[in-house]
């Protein structure tokens, strides 16, 4: 059995850990058994093994100190850190997943593909990451109470949870912003004192 490279070294990764013990390893990073063991099987409808997610790396890179992140990520250097080895800081990696696209502030002109991508984020002025369904969005914090440039996609923090929705003005009601959702033109209003934290897209990366 010949496994994607991505998925041999989180494999390499449980043997060192875990002793190969995938129960335990997915109790160590708080992810499902059964999601960690589909990495090692391919799926029967494509022939194919599932890809490594971001969330699956950001989980073993927080709860696994030791191991680089630029080894888990890319294959390049050793396992491990060295002692003076700068720590990850998950704001800068996309993860290396199959067949993805980066759309750099929405716009196709910008798109960067191929089978393999890792983009390191801050020069796009990228804060963090919000994972999403299949997307990776790429964001970059701002205030409700500052220009907001109508028409760009928005991360929106709420006491209901997250939402991801393109802003536009309300005529005649200022403290109000009107969202559309990605995918369908269903709109709905939300007073801006009820957004806890706001933060514009600044990339957005599929896979599939």
């Amino acid at each position: 059995m010949i496994l994607p490279k991505e998925n041999a070294r989180i494999r390499k990764v449980i043997e060192h850990f875990c002793n190969g013990n995938e129960l335990q390893f997915s109790r160590e990073i708080g992810i499902s058994q059964p999601r960690i063991n589909r990495l090692f099987t391919k799926d029967p409808r494509n022939g194919r093994y599932p890809v490594v997610t971001f969330n699956i790396v950001k989980s073993i890179l927080e709860r696994f100190k030791d191991v680089s992140s630029d080894w888990l990520v890319t294959g390049q250097g050793e396992m491990l850190r060295k002692q003076n080895e700068k720590e990850y800081e998950p704001s800068l990696y996309l993860p290396l997943l199959n067949y993805q696209h980066f759309y750099k502030n929405g716009n196709e002109n910008d798109l960067v593909s191929g089978d393999y991508i890792i983009s390191k984020l801050k020069s796009f002025g990228v804060e963090f990451l919000v994972e999403n369904k299949k997307s990776i969005y790429g964001c970059k914090e701002v205030s409700v109470n500052t220009f907001i440039i109508y028409g760009r996609q928005y991360v929106l923090y709420t006491d209901q949870g997250i939402l991801i929705k393109r802003l536009y003005a309300v005529e005649g009601e200022d403290e109000k912003l009107k969202c559309v959702g990605e995918y369908d033109e269903t709109a709905f209003k939300i007073d801006k004192k009820l957004i806890k934290k706001l933060a514009i897209i600044i990339g957005k990366l599929e896979y599939y």
